[in-house]
């Protein structure tokens, strides 16, 4: 005899007289179910600070090495263009702000890509590296632009800081990822 029916998840349970429940296994499985996506979820903030899949993170290093590689192609460009039309006022900023992404970007992750032995960053690392990165050439690009017209500002310190903000921590975590890998 049926007293009491619910429907809890899209999974239907019954209580009987007796008091004893026909859904107490799919209810248990369902509790089950969240302990492991629990387990899951734990795992998964693990994996952000260092990645296993062998294959697919050199073809992601790769990948990452040539996107920094474009991006060192068009500071090039950029900075030329912008000398060229600078009525020759120079800046050393604007002139070696491609050095950033090449030393910071291209030579790191194609050593990652072509090498065994290197461990692979996680997500976190690998996102807090780039905003590093990101940082530090868009900071160069500024101050360049502000030495061209002749200015200064004070906040160009900001984008140092924070780049280097965002760099200490990347290399932090990466190494104790390492470190707690062994």
């Amino acid at each position: 005899m049926t007293l009491f029916t619910s429907d809890i998840k899209n999974q239907h349970w019954r209580t009987d007289a007796n008091g004893e429940s026909a859904g107490d296994t799919m209810f248990a499985s369902d509790v089950k179910g969240q302990r492991r996506q629990a387990d899951v979820n734990v795992t998964s903030v693990r994996a952000t600070l260092f990645s296993t899949d062998f294959k697919e993170n050199h073809r992601r290093m790769a990948k990452t090495g040539f996107v920094y590689l474009f991006a060192t192609l068009f500071l090039v460009l950029f900075g030329a263009v912008y000398e060229r039309f600078s009525h020759e006022v120079y800046s050393y900023y604007m002139l070696y702000a491609f050095a950033i992404p090449l030393a910071g970007g291209v030579l790191p992750f194609f050593s990652l890509a072509f090498s065994n032995r290197l461990p692979m960053p996680g997500r976190v690392v690998r996102n807090l590296y780039h905003s590093a990165i990101a940082t530090l050439t868009v900071g160069s690009c500024f101050a360049g632009v502000l030495e061209i017209y002749g200015t200064t500002n004070s906040l160009i310190k900001v984008y140092w800081i924070v780049g280097g903000g965002f760099l200490a921590c990347a290399i932090i975590l990466y190494l104790a990822a390492i470190h707690s890998r062994s």
